[in-house]
């Protein structure tokens, strides 16, 4: 997977405003962070040979702006990204990292799912000793594990990044396939109603037009097959040419959506071309 694109840009400043806001408005202190595509702590970045400069333009506006001083106006995840390069100058983090450092890596607890074992050994050094705990394998075989726990005493945040949609035969692949929010309703009411704030959210990307009208029409059934009152749906995007990385976001609270959004797309827009 390409690593340091305006895909990873998309998911972790959303992410980024999500963790902050939740937490800012929260009497309780820190986080439950679930997320079911996790990678390494730090991975190198990457870029495949059919990459154009377009595909990471916005991205490597900000990546390079993490070396410069800080600022007041900096944006949640620029002072992220300042932190992390740090601790490893050239290589991405992943969302735990970025979180972590907004809010104190003491705050921060939850799951981590990894299906790459070496990726899964490297979380689990990282994250030893503390409330984050790792899963190892696909997402679709920890579901069981990833329901909310019965005493949560947190804001939490739920977070998916697949490779993108798709409407073919299921498989237990990198991808996000209709059939798969059957497995994930459950899952997800059970976070929706935990009485603590926060928001589900799922990041597919390269997705053509008519791909991209698809999965919004699958997330907005999702949405309404929770039956939840005042349940809010926002998407997010950023679009490469004829192709759309998009992140979808349920939650019952609206107005972080709507910030998290407008944030997203200030952020986008300074950075372009």
């Amino acid at each position: 997977m390409a690593r340091g694109n305006d895909g990873n840009l998309l998911q972790h400043a959303v992410e980024s405003e999500l963790g902050f806001g939740l937490v800012a408005a929260a009497s309780a202190g820190g986080l439950w962070l679930t997320c079911t595509h996790s990678m390494g702590p730090f991975e190198p970045l990457s870029r495949p040979p059919t990459e154009q400069p377009s595909q990471r333009h916005r991205f490597e506006h900000w990546w390079q702006r993490a070396l410069l001083n800080e600022e007041a106006a900096d944006p949640p995840l620029l002072h992220a990204y300042r932190h992390c390069r740090q601790i490893d100058r050239d290589r991405y983090p992943n969302s735990a990292e970025i979180i972590s450092v907004l809010i104190g890596r003491d705050q921060l607890a939850g799951t981590l799912v990894e299906l790459k074992e070496v990726n899964g050994r490297a979380l689990a050094d990282r994250w030893r000793e503390t409330a984050v705990a790792i899963k190892p394998g696909s997402w679709r075989e920890a579901l069981a594990d990833l329901t909310a726990p019965a005493n949560l005493d947190r804001p939490w945040l739920f977070t998916m990044d697949p490779f993108t949609y798709v409407t073919r035969p299921d498989a237990d692949d990198g991808d996000l396939h209709a059939g798969d929010f059957q497995l994930l309703r459950n899952t997800v009411r059970s976070w929706l109603n935990s009485a603590q704030p926060g928001v589900f959210c799922a990041f597919c990307y390269a997705m053509p037009a008519g791909v991209r009208d698809e999965y919004q029409a699958a997330m907005q059934r999702f949405r309404d097959e929770m039956d939840i009152p005042h349940l809010a749906l926002a998407f997010a995007e950023v679009k490469i040419a004829d192709k759309s990385h998009v992140g979808a976001l349920i939650s019952q609270q609206a107005g972080l959506l709507e910030i998290a959004c407008d944030r997203w797309a200030a952020l986008r827009d300074d950075a372009e071309i």
